[in-house]
């Protein structure tokens, strides 16, 4: 079984939770760990999934899926990674890798996907450069700070920010690629409030054209 193991994460069809699962159930063989009859069973199912034949499958999708696929696969994967579902496939897709098909059809072909790729090709609702305020319906939960929320700045300056938001407004700098929520008005926005040296990300559902 060893030997499948290798042969079958030689193959890139083999991504995602099949290859993580192989290469855990391969450093246990490694060990001398003897496994479990469920995992015996997982394994031969795994490594008949990702055959030679389903190689010859993944060859012909890998073009079709650089062709057709691979900038809505980028954004779907930018939108998953951060929950709970298709983690591990948008790791893979993120790292530059071609999705297994039957993996990014599940993943891309249910409503929430819809969604987010909807939110990517509609047209934005205001420019660069447009002075803009919070809707009543803004709350502070719903800005963040950085692209992956690592920018990590203290209580007391996020508050100061998004007071000069609701207040002053704020002019977008950059209509970014970001979607993080498969909601109507999902598009995000770059803008830095007047009064404040730091930009804030706010959703289009949440701002509106400032009048002067």
């Amino acid at each position: 079984m060893e030997i499948q193991i290798k042969q079958t994460l030689s193959r890139s069809v083999c991504g995602g939770w099949d290859r993580g699962f192989l290469e855990s159930v391969l450093e246990q063989i490694v060990k001398g760990r003897t496994l479990s009859e469920k995992q015996v069973t997982t394994v031969s199912k795994v490594i008949e999934r990702n055959n030679e034949a389903a190689q010859s499958r993944h060859d012909e999708w890998q073009h079709i899926y650089q062709e057709q696929h691979s900038v809505e696969a980028r954004w779907l994967a930018n939108y998953y990674v951060r929950t709970g579902y298709f983690r591990e496939l948008s790791k893979d897709i993120l790292s530059g890798n071609v999705p297994e098909y039957r993996a990014y059809t599940k993943m891309s072909e249910n409503k929430y996907a819809m969604k987010i790729i909807e939110a990517h090709k509609t047209e934005p609702k205001y420019n660069a450069g447009s002075l803009v305020t919070a809707r009543a319906s803004f709350k502070s939960s719903d800005a963040y700070f950085g692209r992956e929320d690592t920018a990590r700045l203290p209580w007391a300056t996020v508050n100061d920010i998004l007071n000069k938001f609701k207040t002053r407004g704020g002019f977008i700098m950059e209509v970014t690629d970001i979607v993080r929520s498969a909601a109507k008005g999902a598009k995000t926005y770059k803008i830095l409030p007047i009064g404040a040296t730091n930009p804030v990300f706010v959703e289009e559902r949440y701002i509106k054209i400032k009048r002067t």
